[in-house]
């Protein structure tokens, strides 16, 4: 299947906010690790009507990065509190560990957090047959980019390779060929 890719550029920032908006770019993506940082007293919603879309994102790359996780029901309450000042958001992953992302993705249906798009991480392919008796959407995130380096030769096959009956956002992945043949949604 091709997309128009949908590009979503991060903020991490309300200064970086405000320069998206001046450059007018229409997505972006904010990182739950950096909420603070762009949220005012009243959370997202001074931010909803300066974009066509907003991303939220679990942060658990920025705390895998530093030697810690991102807590669950946390992040949950979070994703309920701002709910109508976002159009999309991820799951929260286990970098590197399919089964706890799944178990996450799971635990997110059932606790009424459904709307968030799961993530395949490690092994893409591995990790969709893992979950795919438990999705109840066909938008999914390719995460874990240590997958790519560790796992492949050519990691744009993989895309490729992928069920085309899915729409896959690619966290902090794009060339040319990805975007001019639509293989990422977003």
């Amino acid at each position: 299947m091709q997309y128009k890719t949908k590009f979503y550029f991060v903020c991490t920032n309300k200064l970086e906010v405000e320069l998206l908006e001046q450059c007018g770019v229409r997505n972006v993506l904010i990182s739950y690790a950096f909420a603070d940082r762009v949220a005012d007293k009243n959370g997202f919603g001074w931010i909803r009507d300066k974009f066509d879309s907003i991303f939220v994102d679990s942060g658990a790359h920025t705390a895998y990065t530093k030697g810690k996780e991102v807590d669950f029901n946390e992040y949950s309450n979070f994703l309920r509190k701002e709910r109508e000042n976002y159009d999309v958001a991820a799951q929260l992953d286990i970098i590197g560990d399919i089964y706890r992302t799944k178990d996450n993705y799971i635990r997110h249906v059932n606790e009424g957090t459904d709307w968030v798009i799961p993530i395949l991480s490690g092994n893409w392919k591995k990790a969709l047959i893992l979950m795919e008796n438990h999705l109840v959407t066909d938008y999914l995130g390719l995460g874990g980019s240590q997958y790519w380096k560790k796992y492949t030769k050519d990691s744009w096959n993989v895309v490729r390779d992928m069920p085309n009956k899915y729409k896959y956002h690619g966290f902090a992945k794009g060339n040319f060929y990805a975007f001019k043949y639509g293989w990422l949604y977003s």
